[in-house]
């Protein structure tokens, strides 16, 4: 079986996306594709066309983003969110128009 085991890293999602295209490029097809984090966002982005046009959809949705959005967080941001009791460190609703 082929496999493409995606890790995650953050705004590192988008040179993974890049990093991708010629791997799929010389033909390489995976049977299953897993991922963490920002693997995972490029996982399911090319679940549907695991191909180097594939890839380059995921570099182009990528490039809509900003470090704001899906990135490293911020201390004071993520502090603030500790002591008020929110379900995270990092908000969600950025993710989320990602995935969207």
């Amino acid at each position: 079986m082929r496999a493409l085991v995606l890790s995650g890293a953050g705004n590192f999602g988008a040179m993974q996306a890049g990093a991708i295209e010629p791997l799929l490029e010389t033909g390489f097809r995976p049977e299953l594709i897993v991922g963490t984090s920002a693997g995972a966002l490029n996982g399911l982005l090319l679940a549907s066309e695991p191909t180097a046009e594939g890839a380059r959809r995921a570099q182009a949705a990528w490039q809509q983003v900003s470090l704001r959005e899906i990135g490293t967080p911020g201390l004071l941001g993520s502090v603030r969110r500790m002591v008020t009791n929110r379900d995270s460190l990092v908000p969600s609703v950025p993710l989320a128009r990602f995935v969207a």
